[in-house]
């Protein structure tokens, strides 16, 4: 299975690049998700078609949700509170309710929603491509660093814990092991298997996304600001080892944008090693399967 994520800033026409995209593949008998993780939504009214949180089939091996953030955050929410009860379960006067109320709204709650979504489908066998219709760069770049970023903080609680563990260990030799005693060895200690487990975790994701199965499409305007943020994005994904398919530069428009022409050289000299592809702009934007189907094949592939 390929999976492609098609970023950039807000407003350059990912979803109507990302729908070409899908549509295409679809016609060339490739069972085709396309997924939009905008909590913006406008992938339905591209496709001509109302869409939902369930993956619904739109055409002949094509399939597309839209993600409903709040419900994945409930589910992620719900999915550790049933960790962390059975992990900390000898702190029984613990009220865990009210933490996990707070814990929904806390900074990074949404990005790691989005995360847990992107998680269902790109170790799925079950499409031959997987695309993401990603929301603008800064939400969609935290997503992306995720699992790097916990990876380092879970080393972190890692040593902590063991510091826990031995100073429990101390204690035990002074007063001896009681049947009350809480665990001080590594393998006896639930909440350092979870953190093992979820360490482990974020290095197979980590992995994932780095593989060449994983490809990224940065779509730009020839605007200076779409390019400057172009230029980030490609940064960001150099950095950590991300495969950059190809260039997309949409919406040209040089005999009525005299400027996109003085940009498009920068963008040709910035990206030199990628190959760029080029959609001129139309008065009337693509809609519905044909239409989009046509984009990708004059000006993608």
């Amino acid at each position: 299975m390929r999976v492609k994520f098609f970023v950039g800033k807000g407003g350059v026409g990912k979803t109507s690049v990302a729908a070409s995209y899908a549509v295409y593949l679809s016609t060339q008998g490739y069972k085709t998700l396309i997924v939009s993780l905008d909590p913006a939504h406008n992938l339905g009214d591209i496709l001509g078609i109302k869409l939902s949180d369930k993956v619904s089939q739109v055409g002949e091996n094509l399939f597309a949700r839209e993600v409903d953030i709040d419900r994945e955050i409930s589910s992620y929410l719900n999915k550790i509170a049933s960790s962390l009860k059975m992990t900390y379960r000898y702190l029984s006067v613990l009220n865990m309710d009210s933490y996990f109320n707070v814990l929904r709204f806390s900074p990074g709650m949404e990005e790691q929603a989005t995360l847990e979504s992107i998680k269902k489908y790109v170790f799925s066998n079950e499409f031959d491509f997987v695309l993401f219709d990603t929301a603008p760069t800064g939400h969609t770049l935290r997503v992306l660093s995720l699992p790097s970023v916990s990876s380092i903080w879970v080393d972190e609680l890692i040593k902590i814990r063991r510091l826990i563990l031995d100073r429990r260990g101390i204690i035990e030799r002074v007063k001896g092991k009681s049947p009350q005693s809480l665990p001080s060895r590594e393998e006896d200690d639930d909440v350092m298997r979870e953190l093992i487990k979820i360490k482990e975790e974020c290095l197979v994701l980590e992995k994932k996304l780095r593989s060449e199965e994983v490809t990224y499409i940065p779509i730009l305007n020839a605007e200076e600001v779409p390019l400057i943020e172009t230029e980030r994005i490609v940064h960001f994904l150099e950095r950590f080892g991300m495969h950059i398919e190809k260039i997309v530069v949409n919406k040209y428009m040089p005999d009525k944008i005299l400027k996109q022409k003085e940009v498009m050289d920068k963008i040709i000299t910035s990206f030199a090693k990628y190959e760029i592809k080029v959609i001129p702009y139309t008065d009337e934007s693509p809609r519905g399967l044909e239409k989009l189907k046509e984009v990708c094949l004059a000006c993608l592939i």
